[in-house]
């Protein structure tokens, strides 16, 4: 039975992420106006990006062997027919460890129920029918997620958000259109112990509130995972048990349009 608990990621706890200063980040392909070092930063709209729809490496040197169970990439445009694998090792020849990641559009990750202790990771990207004719990616993710003993509430909420510019003619002919969409989600913990209840407080400071994005896994083992930021203040109602109202509301990652 697949494991139904909530989990998530925070920047600050991203191995690949800028804090770490020990990482190196390189690529088959480099492009100097989108260079891989965009790859540590966020927000995740500054993008590493390829040259063309080549097979492309991304690897990764934490510095020492570090716990690894979840690997994701954010704000990616690759395929539906894309291949997406991923490797880790001692040594930058990465042949200890090798796993396929499924795609999914904005937000494709893998979640490792056994975690992996490796320096070094390779993510390798095949898409050579890109429709883009180049491969790209905003945010990598290489790290350990919170894994809390409890979870939310039966009976969230899931709701699709579609934000639309609407202007008008000199007639009044109104004229819409999309500009992106996104998923906002509506989560209810409780009862919790105190102690539980400052996991989600620690959550809020380290995010401080909706300064930094994460990620969230709804379901740690589910299929599902969302790249956002928490919308409500932290609020702790206190009684015989804790209980916590969590708003999280998806960035408008792989969802964007052009005007």
């Amino acid at each position: 039975m697949s494991d139904k608990r909530i989990a998530w990621i925070t920047h600050a706890n991203n191995f690949a992420a800028e804090e770490d200063t020990d990482i190196t980040v390189s690529s088959t392909d480099n492009n100097s106006i989108y260079p891989a070092e965009n790859l540590k930063t966020v927000p995740s709209s500054e993008v590493w990006r390829s040259f063309d729809a080549a097979t492309q490496t991304l690897l990764f040197d934490l510095g020492t062997a570090r716990s690894v169970n979840i690997i994701a990439l954010v704000t990616h445009n690759l395929s539906s027919a894309a291949t997406i694998t991923i490797q880790a090792g001692p040594t930058s020849g990465v042949a200890s460890f090798s796993v396929s990641m499924t795609w999914r559009e904005a937000v494709a990750f893998k979640y490792l129920s056994t975690a992996q202790t490796y320096r070094w990771w390779k993510i390798t990207l095949s898409d050579a029918s890109n429709p883009y004719g180049f491969i790209e990616v905003g945010y990598p993710i290489i790290g350990s997620l919170v894994k809390p003993e409890f979870t939310m509430q039966q009976g969230w909420t899931d709701a699709d958000q579609i934000v639309n510019s609407r202007v008008e003619t000199e007639f009044g002919t109104p004229y819409t259109e999309e500009i992106y969409r996104c998923r906002r989600l509506s989560l209810s913990f409780g009862p919790l112990t105190s102690a539980q209840a400052a996991q989600l407080s620690t959550l809020y400071r380290e995010c401080n509130r909706n300064a930094k994005p994460f990620l969230l896994l709804p379901e740690r083992e589910g299929t599902e995972a969302y790249f956002g930021r928490l919308m409500n203040m932290f609020s702790d109602k206190l009684d015989f048990y804790d209980y916590v109202d969590v708003e999280f509301e998806e960035d408008n990652v792989g969802h964007s349009v052009d005007l």
